[in-house]
């Protein structure tokens, strides 16, 4: 289901841990809407990453913080951590589906941020607890 979505996010088990929050907790008709123009990167494997203009054309990057990424299967998903990661993916992905415009634009006021932020956190929190529920 999310294999047309490129996931680079610093080796397997990260990239392992990205797809699983991706099938695990959206319904399929989620992920194929966006055929193809999805992309979830992270510096963790590396200190820095161009993002070429042609890259971020015709598609949602999502960029994850290396704080979150979990790095052994020790952090599944009862730890704390995973589960932020979880609802970190789907914070993003509620984003992308609802076409927010990036908080780094000068474009929007400090209210429009906040009600993007507040809209896209309780679609994620929603899906968080449905879990296998498509």
């Amino acid at each position: 289901m999310a294999d047309d979505i490129l996931i680079d996010c610093g080796g397997d088990y990260a990239n392992a841990a990205v797809r699983s929050a991706l099938e695990n907790y959206l319904p399929s008709d989620v992920l194929s809407a966006f055929d193809g123009r999805l992309a979830f990167v992270s510096t963790t494997g590396v200190d820095g990453v161009r993002l070429t203009k042609s890259f971020c054309r015709d598609r949602d990057v999502i960029v994850l913080s290396e704080r979150i990424i979990p790095v052994t299967s020790e952090d599944e998903e009862f730890h704390p951590g995973y589960r932020y990661f979880i609802f970190v993916v789907l914070r993003e992905i509620a984003h992308a589906c609802k076409d927010h415009v990036s908080p780094l634009s000068n474009d929007l006021t400090a209210p429009q941020v906040e009600s993007q932020t507040r809209e896209a956190e309780d679609l994620a929190a929603a899906r968080a607890g449905h879990q296998d529920e498509h």
